[in-house]
């Protein structure tokens, strides 16, 4: 593990990245977490204004499709399967 820190530093590729000590099952529970409720797995990794963000743009999403009347239901489906994803994968990736 020490070779692995030693040759991303000699890289300058650390300051882009953030690895940490926790196994792949617990980085997946993680982005799992931010499924159900986006922005979930952000709050546990310690950024929680990212974490709210990402639940804010899910509820404004909600909001624009009832206010349109429930018009443009792809549009806002693809939206909201777009920030679920975009936010599990942040959270797995930044855990």
């Amino acid at each position: 593990m020490q070779k692995t820190s030693q040759k991303i530093s000699e890289t300058g590729f650390g300051k882009y990245y953030s690895y940490s000590n926790k196994s792949k099952t617990q980085r997946i529970a993680i982005g799992i977490s931010s499924i159900p409720i986006s922005g979930l797995g952000q709050v546990i990794n310690g950024e929680t204004s990212k974490g709210i963000a990402f639940f804010l743009a899910t509820l404004l999403n909600i909001a624009c499709y009832f206010a349109r009347n429930r018009r443009n239901k792809i549009a806002h489906l693809i939206m909201a399967l777009g920030l679920k994803a975009w936010s599990a994968i942040d959270a797995y990736k930044r855990s």
